[in-house]
Parts: C-alpha cells; sequence; structure tokens
C-alpha cells in the first residue's frame, strides 16, 4: 500500500475524537489505538506500520516506497510525541510576526503549527484568552494578560482564513458554517498534562470572531489562601462555608475571578468534611476538574438547565451543592429553596458590589422572606493588576490622583512601576483580589424583607462593619500592591 492511500487529517492530529487517518474510506481514531510499530521489511525497500488497538484487533499496512517510510515515520513522531509547553520563556510580541511568517513558508509546514505557536505562547504569557478578529484586510491576533488586550501579531487575510478553519476543526465544530455561533473545546496535550481550551466562534461582518479561553490549571489548585483576600475577609469565608446549611454568594463583573473563588472553597470543603458530605456542582461549562466531586455539565439545549439539573441533584442526597452561575428566577428559586431543606449552596452573580447582589435576585422574583431566611452573606471581588516589583519606584502623590472617595486616608507617595521588559512596559505583572464581604445580619434581613434599594443595604452593610471595595483598594495602595490608577480603573 502506498502512502498516498493512506490519508493522515495533519489539523486534526492533535484532536483526540477525530479521525487520525482514513484507511480504504475506514477512519481510525487515535483514542483507539494502544500502541503503533514501525517496522522495516528485512532489508527490502519499504517497510510496514503495525496498529494494536485498545479492543485488542491488531492492523498492518504495509509501505512500497522508503520515501513512505521516512515521511510516515516523520508524521508518526509529531503525533507521539507530546508538545512541550513551558520549557522556554515566552518570545516578545514583535518577534511573532517573523516567528509566523517562517512556520507558514516552512517547507512541510502547516496552519497548525501556526496554531500550536500561538496557544503555547498563550500559556507561556499566562494568558488568560486568545481574542482573533478581522480588522482591515488582516485577522489580528490580541492575548489578553492580567484583563488587559496586547496586540501580539497580524496575519494577511488569506492565513487569517485558514487559521479559523483550523481552530474550528479542532474544536469540533462545523467548518462550512460562517453563519452561526459555535462553541467548542480543544485539549492540548503537553508535558504538564492535558491542557483544556473553550472555544467560541461569532459571526461578523468582516469575518468569525474567535476567542479561546484558556484554562490555568496552576488556578485550579490555588487554596483560599493563594487567592489574595485578606485576613479579615479569609477567616469570614471559612466560617460561613463551615455551616451546615445556607445560601453562600460570589459577586462580581466578568472576569473576576468568581469562578476560582468557588472553586478554592470547594476544595476546602472538601478538605474540611471529606466523605462525611457528598458535593455535587453544575456547570456551564466545567472548568476544572476536582476529584472526589461529581460534577454536571449544564448543556440547554439538551434540556439540562441550572433549574432542572439542581432539582434533579436533590435527590441525589448532596450535602453540599454549587451551581455555577443564577440567571433566572427558576434557578434563583430552587437554590433558595435547596438551603432551605438543609443544603449548603455555593452560587455566583454578575453584580457590582454585594448589596446589588441582593437586589438582583430579588428582581429576578425570588421572595424576600425566603432568601433573608436562606442567606448567609455575600462576597463581591474584582482582580486588580500589582505592580512590577523589577520596575518599581516611588512617586509623589498629587491630589487629583487620590479622587477615590476617601480623603481620611492620605500619604505623600505611592509606589509605581516604570515599565520594564518582564512587564511589557506597562508597569503591572499578576493580579490579586479585593473584596468586600457582607454577612446578612438583623439589619440586613429587615431591609431585604422589605425590598429595600441597593443603596439602603450598602449603607446598613457598612454600619455593620463591612469595608467597601474603594476602600479595600485604598489598602492596597498604601501596601504597595497598586496604584490610584489601576483602582481607578477596576472599582471606578
Amino acid at each position: 500500500m502506498k502512502l498516498s492511500n493512506i490519508k493522515l487529517l495533519q489539523d486534526c492530529l492533535h484532536i483526540r475524537r477525530l479521525p487520525w487517518l482514513s484507511v480504504g474510506g475506514r477512519e481510525i481514531y487515535y483514542d483507539d489505538i494502544a500502541h503503533i510499530e514501525l517496522m522495516s521489511l528485512n532489508g527490502r525497500a519499504g517497510a510496514s506500520i503495525a496498529l494494536e488497538f485498545k479492543d485488542g484487533r491488531e492492523m498492518r499496512l504495509g509501505l512500497s516506497s522508503e520515501d513512505d517510510v521516512k515521511r510516515l515515520k516523520v508524521e508518526l513522531e509529531e503525533i507521539i510525541r507530546p508538545k512541550v509547553i513551558r520549557d522556554e520563556n515566552p518570545f516578545a510580541f514583535d518577534r511573532f510576526g517573523g516567528i509566523c511568517k517562517e512556520l507558514v513558508e516552512s517547507r512541510g509546514s502547516n496552519i497548525r503549527k501556526v496554531a500550536d505557536f500561538l496557544i503555547n505562547q498563550g500559556i507561556c504569557h499566562l494568558a488568560s484568552d486568545i481574542h482573533m478578529e478581522y480588522s482591515g484586510d488582516g485577522l489580528q491576533v490580541f492575548f489578553k494578560i492580567d484583563g488587559v488586550l496586547f496586540l501580539a501579531v497580524t496575519f494577511e487575510r488569506a492565513i487569517g482564513e485558514r487559521l479559523i478553519n483550523c481552530i474550528k476543526v479542532a474544536a469540533g465544530m462545523i467548518l462550512y458554517r460562517r453563519d452561526i455561533i459555535q462553541e467548542g473545546r480543544i485539549t492540548q496535550i503537553t508535558n504538564e498534562g492535558a491542557q483544556d481550551l473553550r472555544v467560541s466562534v461569532l459571526p461578523s461582518e468582516p469575518g468569525e470572531r474567535i476567542v479561546i479561553r484558556m484554562f490555568d490549571k496552576l488556578k485550579s489548585e490555588s487554596g483560599l489562601e493563594d487567592l489574595g483576600f485578606s485576613h479579615e475577609i479569609l477567616e469570614e469565608l471559612k466560617r460561613l462555608v463551615a455551616a451546615p446549611q445556607g445560601f453562600f454568594i460570589i459577586g462580581g463583573p466578568a472576569s473576576s475571578g468568581k469562578t476560582t473563588t468557588l472553586y478554592a472553597l470547594l476544595r476546602n470543603l472538601k478538605a474540611l468534611r471529606g466523605h462525611l458530605s457528598s458535593i455535587i456542582t453544575l456547570e456551564d461549562p466545567v472548568e476544572y476538574r476536582i476529584a472526589g466531586i461529581t460534577q454536571v455539565q449544564i448543556n440547554p439545549k439538551g434540556k439540562l438547565n441550572f433549574a432542572g439539573a439542581l432539582k434533579s441533584s436533590l435527590r441525589q442526597d448532596p450535602g453540599i451543592i454549587m451551581v455555577g452561575e443564577i440567571r433566572d428566577k427558576e434557578t434563583a428559586d430552587a437554590a433558595v429553596r435547596a438551603a432551605l431543606t438543609g443544603h449548603l449552596v455555593l452560587s455566583s452573580v454578575h453584580c457590582g458590589s454585594s448589596a446589588e447582589a441582593i437586589t438582583r435576585i430579588l428582581d429576578l422574583g425570588v421572595r424576600p422572606f425566603l432568601l433573608n431566611s436562606s442567606l448567609k452573606g455575600i462576597v463581591c471581588q474584582r482582580l486588580i493588576r500589582k505592580v512590577c516589583k523589577e520596575c518599581i519606584n516611588n512617586v509623589e502623590l498629587g491630589q487629583d490622583e487620590w479622587n477615590l472617595g476617601d480623603s481620611e486616608i492620605m500619604t505623600d507617595s505611592y509606589v509605581q512601576g516604570a515599565g520594564c521588559e518582564q512587564c511589557r512596559g506597562t508597569g503591572y505583572r499578576g493580579r490579586t483580589v479585593i473584596a468586600e464581604f457582607l454577612e446578612n445580619r438583623d439589619g440586613i434581613g429587615h431591609l431585604i424583607n422589605n425590598t429595600s434599594e441597593t443603596e439602603a443595604i450598602e449603607k446598613a452593610a457598612v454600619a455593620q462593619g463591612m469595608i467597601p471595595l474603594r476602600k479595600n483598594g485604598i489598602r492596597m495602595i498604601l501596601e504597595g500592591v497598586t496604584d490610584p490608577k489601576e483602582i481607578k480603573r477596576v472599582v471606578g
């Protein structure tokens, strides 16, 4: 059999659920193969490839040409060899264009190598997302690092279309449909294990727009103490989640670290209770996998929504339930009632403050007295960039820079990053969390029952000892963690 009769689907080699090769019209999947061996034919020209499948079947393919043997050997080594992700420092963005051009133009190369390079560099740069969108006659690729977009490289439109098609195939999407919204996942094999990527495609006027969300395994293993919460909030969190029942909410805008905090709480509960309580999570999507916890992937298209899954999970006798997000009245009602029937329920809500989380739940139609009876507390959080330690310096503080709504705390200077190679000239490197904690005590409960406005609830919470986000931000400035400009950007 000549190599021309074996069709290697090169853009799909690293996606295990897609065909690896096709022989005579029969598709063979990489996941089904237990062992691959390339053998010579006793000195004669050519060789054979032996495939042993996991179900015990075997297949041997003969190759008549020595050139075919060499080509197939190279391709097999590329499949089998795991990709190394963190084996080198990230390249500077000004080198991306030249490297990608070399990959595209090099002999025997393909667009998948460009896609792998971009994804690998995204991981090296600790990017949370990779954005790809058309602008003019080219495709621009941005890395989102520490919550801010950086332009990494721009491709000609023809190359950009090939790159987007490659990613769509890898994510299991319909290649020829460019008029619909599509979502998929890619598992990038690395020397550190499998790296999960979530891919979203949005049709737009100039062309399809792609965002790749990258899930950092290190974040998935973070404990509560690793997230950056103040000592006071950390102790309150540990105290409340140790309660046998109740409703606990993590609030904040999109990309504020809510899911990471929920996962850290789950790990804390798992360590605290062991096998004494079962834990079920309802997520869309399941971002990180935690051993010993039952995680349910929500699928609205398959009629598995949050509310329905929550009602069904109660029949599984869980002690702790995590609902990824409260989006509608039915889910909110089910979560509140679960908390009232002896379960500890954790969830997240998109909101601007802890007080706003309460009014958001009430606006969904939850009865005030039910929310008051079940709610234990709310943490509302933001992620702020930290000043780069490599280029940090002290700056005298002008009065206009201290316009953060708190004239009681004054200082003569603050720290600021001058900008260096390590922080890409931004003056910031890495992020940490700032948060406010609202506990449902008597005064708050009375306001909930009366469906009071957000401002009244926040005022009462501050009177009871809550430290607002902005004040916690000012504390971060005084401690030399960040600067006024960043607090204004994030908190307002």
